[in-house]
């Protein structure tokens, strides 16, 4: 999958100062996973009630594909790309962290589920053919875009 950009057109009008500090959210990830409270990103707690307040009743939505292809961009530590798997959905996660991704792995491997986890960047997904999944999630990722990159990101979007 390809996200491509011209900037020629648009982002002359932008004033590209910020940069995403992509080693630092690896950095955060090894914090994390030395530390027993945490699950990934969040802690066990939060983790659990963000599935139950966000997740599943966006599944309950009726637009919502019931199984499928699903792609988590910015998986982290793989658990709602492991709770998708045991709800039955053939998932694929994807993070820029190397650290989340092997702990994704290990925690995938924990749950005894099968989720193919990619270390990437989710804004150039060339390993990915384009149209190969049946839905994409941000897994709380889409925010650390910024820039001219993030609006024309935010433009392709299609939300429930």
């Amino acid at each position: 999958m390809n996200i491509s950009i011209d900037l020629d057109n648009f982002g002359k009008s932008f004033n590209i100062y910020m940069k995403t500090d992509y080693p630092g959210h690896d950095r955060a990830y090894q914090r994390r996973q030395n530390n027993p409270e945490y699950a990934g990103w969040m802690k066990h707690e939060e983790l659990e009630e963000d599935w139950q307040l966000s997740w599943q009743p966006l599944m309950q939505k009726p637009a919502f594909p019931k199984q499928g292809k699903l792609l988590e961009l910015g998986c982290g530590a793989g658990n709602i790309s492991i709770y998708f798997a045991q709800a039955g959905y053939d998932v694929t996660g994807v993070d820029i962290a190397p650290t989340a991704i092997n702990w994704a792995i290990q925690n995938a491997a924990k749950a005894n589920v099968n989720v193919n986890f990619i270390q990437g960047d989710v804004l150039k997904l060339t390993e990915i053919p384009d149209a190969s999944f049946d839905l994409a999630l941000d897994g709380r990722c889409l925010h650390c875009i910024i820039g001219a990159i993030a609006f024309y990101f935010s433009r392709q979007l299609i939300v429930f």
